[in-house]
């Protein structure tokens, strides 16, 4: 058995593995319905096709530092890099994550522009799901299911995180258990904090709005800290 971390990185493959599987069939599908890439090339604006498109460097720029700094100021990426055993365990496996992430990057940018091309007037937002009403029931649901567990990635971390914080800041300290109990408080808290967001998000949905103001909050602190780390680092 795997716990801690251990289970996580297992759970995190297993889930990543379903969001690739997800995507590529989608992708498959984007690129029947459109008869390949070349249709594409041939009918549509040039700057597609070109490295900035028609948002320009500065703009790409500045997504790339809002990307970076959305991500490493993020608790479970964070905790995922302190678990590995040295420094150039974790420089490794950034490198592997990069190059993990970017077949699926290529892949949902020939989706979102398949989806361009067969809707012009649709939203980016329906880019990716518009796909789904032309599969069969099957595979439909094997993509929903896909994108579904990749949420889990995150939530998984998350998860372990705050109920390890819980019984070793507060219930430890105050309570001294044993080590059985300590365990088993920790089982009832993943529980809690497994079902507590669903309860949130179904009777409370303006929680996800304050999920993305913290996580630009993170991001404006993380800004000001490079900024001021920069100089000891030059």
């Amino acid at each position: 058995m795997f716990g801690g971390m251990k289970g996580i990185a297992w759970v995190t493959l297993l889930h990543s593995g379903l969001k690739y599987i997800g995507i590529l069939i989608i992708l498959g599908v984007a690129l029947h319905m459109t008869g390949g890439v070349s249709p594409m090339i041939k009918e549509m604006p040039h700057f597609y096709w070109t490295w900035d498109g028609n948002i320009g460097a500065s703009t790409i720029f500045a997504w790339m530092i809002g990307t970076i700094g959305s991500i490493f100021c993020t608790q479970f990426v964070i905790q995922a890099i302190a678990s590995t055993k040295s420094a150039a365990s974790a420089k490794r496996a950034t490198w592997v994550a990069f190059f993990f992430c970017m077949p699926i990057a290529i892949a949902i940018a020939l989706i979102g522009v398949a989806a361009k091309y067969l809707h012009p007037d649709i939203k980016s937002l329906y880019a990716l799901p518009v796909f789904l009403q032309d599969m069969s029931p099957w595979l439909a649901g094997i993509v929903t299911t896909s994108l579904v567990a990749s949420i889990f990635v995150s939530v998984s971390t998350v998860a372990l995180a705050i109920a390890s914080l819980v019984v070793k800041d507060f219930y430890v300290p105050y309570r001294n258990p044993t080590p059985e109990r300590e365990f088993r408080m920790t089982r009832w808290l993943s529980l809690l904090i497994g079902f507590l967001p669903l309860i949130l998000v179904l009777f409370v949905p303006e929680v996800l709005k304050l999920s993305f103001f913290t996580r630009a909050i993170r991001l404006s602190i993380s800004v000001v800290a490079d900024y001021c780390l920069l100089p000891a680092v030059l």
